[in-house]
């Protein structure tokens, strides 16, 4: 039996154009919007250890002119971002195409440029820590039952500028973050950690 063209193209080619096209609009959506990552290092021991994998929200930060300042952020959140130390551009994640070149199985370089760490001082406070005692914020000592331990050094009481946060690693010990390069400005932020698995 012999199938014509048009019944070829109708049953066969257009169902398999229409299932490609909306596989990559689903991963496309699911780059920009969600990010599955997974935790490289130990400066977030005991919450996260290497090898942990985690959800991000990055919607919010896309578009965060549609939500007010708080509904962003708070103390205690666990954050996706690029440190102020490095270049965001040379890395193919801050484009949000990171999913799409897995798919394509094109190599990415800089995987290792992201870091997961926690949100501890938020724009307008003051932040200080000292060593064995914890961090205060706006000289009010802040609890912390996420930390492996209390910090065996001391910072200097400073203020965090708008538009920034002050981000620690829990494990204070091995931890290269605010503590050493400064504030984190909300620009470098990719996205909030919305499951860990």
């Amino acid at each position: 039996m012999k199938i014509s063209f048009k019944r070829f193209l109708f049953e066969i080619i257009i169902p398999i154009i229409g299932i490609i096209t909306l596989y990559l609009l689903i991963q496309t959506i699911s780059a920009c919007f969600i990010g599955s990552y997974y935790m490289v290092g130990s400066s977030m021991i005991p919450s996260l250890k290497p090898n942990d994998k985690v959800l991000v929200n990055k919607y919010k930060f896309k578009f965060n002119y549609l939500y007010k300042k708080e509904e962003i952020l708070k103390r205690g959140d666990l954050i996706i971002f690029y440190p102020p130390f490095l270049d965001p551009k040379n890395d193919f994640n801050y484009y949000g195409i990171e999913q799409i070149l897995q798919i394509l199985k094109i190599p990415i370089t800089n995987k290792n440029s992201l870091f997961l760490q926690r949100v501890i001082g938020l724009p307008g406070e003051r932040i200080k820590i000292l060593k064995g005692k914890g961090v205060f914020i706006n000289g009010q000592y802040i609890e912390e039952n996420y930390i492996l331990e209390k910090a065996n050094y001391s910072t200097e009481e400073i203020t965090i500028p708008e538009e920034n946060y002050f981000i620690l690693g829990d494990n204070r010990n091995n931890s290269f973050d605010s503590h050493r390069w400064g504030f984190l400005p909300k620009k470098r932020i990719i996205g909030k950690v919305i499951l860990t698995y």
